[in-house]
């Protein structure tokens, strides 16, 4: 009998985040083993040309009508080897028809694990339950592990990668008493902590620059602010990156952080608030606490000869650590 060939990917309510990115990377490498993927996925209102891809190995369905995927995976069954789903609400709402059609089931989880609302608890209980039936979870950074061993949950846990840069893009030279460009990067949400800009911008010398690449509802509280350029939504990241000297994440609670190893790859220092998984990418003297300690270590970055150092550096260890060739060498050993 001919082994399963296909996976069947759902996706959840991601617009152009982190986790179409990360599918993107799973699809591409299970192309280059020679199997099929059908990824179900909502069309996002950002610019994402691979879920246009239509090609013998590699189908992208923007869709999550239950409908049609329950058709399509009954119908398909004996060809699907998995059913790998990622983002709660994709789970709760689709997880039943790979126990209905007796298909093992994966669950990438890319999300916190919080329970601030009663509404929260009830289904974050309901999802621990379902994940408690996977027969495999994945956690994408230790900060998420730790919450489903917490919920009663195992998983393998596996960094997220960010695509290399070949060669390295130079963002050429600036001169030492030039203006400092700090990259902001996502979307413009509280959890994102970029209302901290507003305080941040008065803690530091006029000749800092935030570039504030991303859209979201706190746009018009940024807008007018001193030293915020809003420079909207871009899918070029070698856009981003080649425009900054520095790139600052104020996140709460981020589950790993992709921008910090993308700004990595280019060879950029990187700040981040000491909370979430970006603890586990960004070297602790890089991380802060209060921002008088973030405006601190922006300081110390106005030096151009420290940003070349820490940059070396934080180039390496994406390298090793967070590289696309790492992350596909993961999955191997997992078994995707």
């Amino acid at each position: 009998m001919t082994r399963p060939q296909t996976i069947v990917r759902i996706v959840g309510l991601n617009q152009g985040g982190g986790a179409r990115i990360h599918c993107r990377q799973l699809n591409n490498y299970i192309e280059q083993t020679g199997r099929k993927t059908v990824t179900f996925i909502p069309a996002s209102r950002f610019h994402d040309p691979l879920t246009k891809t239509k090609n013998e190995n590699m189908i992208y369905v923007e869709d999550l009508g239950v409908i049609r995927i329950l058709r399509y995976v009954i119908k398909n069954r004996r060809a699907i080897q998995y059913v790998h789903i990622h983002l709660k609400n994709a789970v709760i709402l689709f997880f039943w028809i790979a126990i209905v059609c007796r298909l093992p089931v994966l669950v990438t989880v890319h999300q916190e694990i919080v329970s601030r609302t009663w509404r929260a608890k009830l289904t974050n209980a309901f999802y621990a339950a379902l994940l408690r039936r996977a027969t495999s979870v994945i956690a994408i950074s230790t900060y998420i592990q730790e919450q489903l061993e917490a919920i009663g949950v195992r998983s393998t846990m596996i960094w997220n990668a960010s695509e290399d840069v070949k060669p390295c893009t130079p963002r050429g030279e600036r001169r030492e008493d030039g203006p400092l460009v700090i990259g902001v990067v996502g979307e413009l949400t509280a959890r994102k902590g970029v209302t901290d800009l507003i305080e941040l911008s008065e803690l530091l010398s006029p000749g800092c620059t935030f570039a504030v690449y991303g859209v979201g509802p706190l746009s018009s509280t940024l807008r007018g602010a001193r030293g915020v350029d809003l420079r909207g939504y871009e899918s070029d990241t070698s856009t981003i990156y080649s425009s900054i000297d520095l790139l600052l994440m104020l996140s709460y609670g981020e589950p790993f952080g992709r921008v910090l190893t993308e700004a990595m790859a280019y060879s950029l220092p990187v700040v981040a608030r000491h909370s979430g998984g970006a603890i586990e990418v960004v070297d602790k003297k890089w991380t802060f606490e209060t921002l008088p300690e973030c405006a601190a270590l922006i300081n110390k970055l106005r030096c151009q000869r420290t940003r070349d150092e820490v940059g070396v550096s934080n180039r390496e260890k994406f390298s090793s650590l967070f590289s696309l060739d790492v992350f596909y060498s993961r999955l191997k050993e997992f078994g995707i």
